[in-house]
């Protein structure tokens, strides 16, 4: 009945004979459950509901036969007792598959990190850092699973680079993650096909195109004014000077104005150490010095980023300063490439 109706597909008798005939299940069914079963459906109702129900309920019967036959077979220890585990886990995560079904939940957290849950088995599937190479969307790709007896860390099951571009490499993991997860009756083929097909389609898709038209004008605080500077909000700016100018204290001054503002800021530090931005902070603000969020960077933007992302993320920054940008490359920076 599930089936039927979720291919949009007339539900009584015939086809309900049909449907069961087609999954070699005729001799299990009578047909007079059938038809007591096809006669009790109001035609007003929601039908999908209405098998999703009957569904859960057969579930729930299978799962306690289940529970029955484990601790049946753990008193008698008669060497059943692990069949019998893979048994109730595989009608547990039947159960959980039709009682969530249709609510793997897609996500795009950031503009390069993905997100999909499984309820079902219990997993989430995330990529991070997507990136593309020679034509392929390579991520990172962490899976995290709660299933009983899976080989996890923190409850990471892996975490490793992933071609979402590749079905090899979709078929490799997949082993991979049934080993580590010791079950055999996840599907982990079918969830990285459902991962890969719904990130490339979202890569693809991408934002939608707009008649400009209909596009709000800058809002009057799109610009943040201090001191004569005007700095854009939802855009990079550059303070360039020679070396001794008072770059730094410059930035600083701005970023300790923003936050008596009411502005979540930080400071992403490459030249000093954090003592010293404190000094400053107070001789220009005094003992009553306003909240700036400090990180100190050892190694270029190209490998911190991630870190400060998350830094910007778990700290609600609205406007940050890198300092500076020279100190911040991956090589020489008078080097266009760098």
């Amino acid at each position: 009945m599930l089936s039927l109706a979720t291919t949009g597909t007339s539900i009584d008798l015939v086809t309900m004979q049909k449907e069961i005939m087609e999954a070699g299940q005729a001799d299990a069914v009578p047909i007079t459950y059938l038809s007591q079963l096809g006669a009790g459906i109001p035609v007003d109702i929601d039908v999908t509901h209405h098998a999703r129900e009957l569904v859960r309920i057969a579930g729930e019967r299978e799962l306690l036969n289940k529970a029955h036959n484990l601790h049946e077979a753990a008193k008698s220890g008669n060497g059943t007792f692990p069949d019998a585990i893979n048994d109730l886990e595989g009608a547990l995560i039947a159960y959980r598959s039709h009682s969530s079904a249709g609510q793997h939940l897609f996500e795009a957290i950031t503009e390069d990190r993905y997100r999909l849950s499984l309820p079902e088995i219990g997993s989430v599937l995330e990529v991070d850092r997507l990136r593309r190479e020679h034509n392929e969307l390579l991520a990172e790709l962490c899976v995290r699973c709660r299933l009983p007896g899976a080989k996890s860390f923190g409850g990471t099951l892996s975490i490793a680079d992933f071609n979402l571009s590749s079905g090899r490499a979709r078929t490799e993991r997949a082993k991979l993650l049934a080993s580590r997860a010791g079950s055999k009756s996840v599907d982990w083929t079918a969830a990285l096909e459902e991962l890969c097909q719904r990130v490339l389609t979202a890569e693809r898709q991408g934002q939608p195109a707009v008649d400009l038209r209909t596009l709000e004008r800058p809002a009057p605080d799109d610009s943040i004014r201090i001191d004569g500077l005007s700095l854009p909000r939802r855009h990079p700016a550059v303070l360039f000077g020679d070396g001794g100018t008072a770059k730094s204290y410059l930035a600083l001054h701005i970023l300790g104005n923003m936050a008596q503002r009411g502005m979540r800021v930080g400071l992403f530090d490459w030249e000093l150490a954090g003592e010293d931005h404190r000094d400053r902070l107070e001789r220009l603000f005094g003992p009553d010095m306003p909240e700036v969020v400090y990180a100190r960077c050892e190694r270029p933007l190209t490998f911190e980023a991630d870190r400060l992302v998350r830094i910007v993320r778990e700290q609600r920054l609205e406007y940050a300063v890198f300092d500076s940008a020279a100190f911040a490359c991956d090589g020489p920076p008078e080097s266009a490439e760098v």
